[in-house]
């Protein structure tokens, strides 16, 4: 598939409880020249539940696949 992770969100409310997974792509910058754009087109079939996630000493920071592509 291409994800590197899934981050599995679960919210209970009411009595009812609702999960969403989020499949990610991490790649360390400058180390695979290409390799995000080809992973990135991959998990473009999962749009709606993929994204790119970003990490630096600002914080984490997510990218929808569409920007990343």
């Amino acid at each position: 598939m291409g994800a590197d992770g899934i981050f599995e969100l679960t919210v209970d409310y009411g009595g009812h409880s609702e999960t969403k997974s989020l499949l990610f792509q991490a790649k360390v910058e400058g180390k695979q020249p290409g390799a995000l754009l080809e992973q990135a087109l991959k998990l473009s079939t999962w749009r709606e539940a993929a994204f790119v996630l970003l990490h630096s000493p600002n914080g984490f920071f997510a990218v929808s696949i569409d920007d990343a592509i």
